[in-house]
């Protein structure tokens, strides 16, 4: 049986230290990317959430928006029946009146 010469085992324990260290810089470079990965993937849900909100106060916005014209419209309405009105009254009141 062959003995290992002194420069053999040296070998030996760097290569084996230079596998250990490039194994852990491996797995926290697989850590960091999953953390990463995780950390985009949170932000992805929480910008697709705002979005929806976004969404969801827009058409909210929109239904009030209608709302808020068509009261305005009725308004206007109410207020030309209301001008006609006096309109009338006052052309009555002229016809009643002599001359």
């Amino acid at each position: 049986m062959a003995v290992p010469v002194r420069g053999e085992t040296r070998n030996v324990d760097d290569n084996m230290s230079a596998q250990v260290q490039s194994k852990a810089k491996t797995i926290d470079t697989t850590k960091e990317f999953q953390k990463l990965s995780i950390d985009t993937s949170i932000e992805n849900k929480q910008r697709k959430q705002a979005l929806i909100d976004l969404e969801t106060y827009e058409i909210f916005l929109n239904k009030l928006t209608t709302k808020k014209d068509k009261i305005t419209n009725e308004v206007k309405q109410d207020d030309d029946i209301s001008n006609l009105d006096q309109l009338m009254e006052l052309d009555e009141r002229n016809d009643y009146q002599p001359r």
